[in-house]
């Protein structure tokens, strides 16, 4: 597993695209789209009030890497392998960097 930290603005996104394109298997989980996910009643991430609906969107994430992971590395889709959803660092009131 490879995950790209680093300010907005940075590439992080634009190089995990090149490396999911470049790797097999590979996925690619887009973090910033969890967030967004959320229609109504979004908190802005980074207020403390948020960290409750922060530890929901980075359980999300997780279930989506440990799904992909269940494929098994022969599987026909590309899974990456991820960690325990514990494992995951920025619950602590603020979005893990994406």
């Amino acid at each position: 597993m490879i995950v790209l930290t680093g300010a907005p603005g940075a590439g992080k996104s634009t190089v995990a695209r090149q490396l999911a394109d470049r790797l097999l298997p590979s996925v690619h989980l887009h973090c910033d789209d969890f967030w967004h996910y959320i229609r109504q009643g979004r908190i802005a991430p980074y207020l403390r009030e948020a960290h409750q609906q922060n530890q929901t969107v980075i359980d999300a994430l997780a279930h989506a890497a440990l799904t992909y992971a269940a494929l098994g590395p022969g599987a026909r889709q590309h899974p990456l392998p991820a960690p325990k959803s514990h494992q995951i660092s920025g619950v602590s009131g603020r979005p893990a960097p994406c």
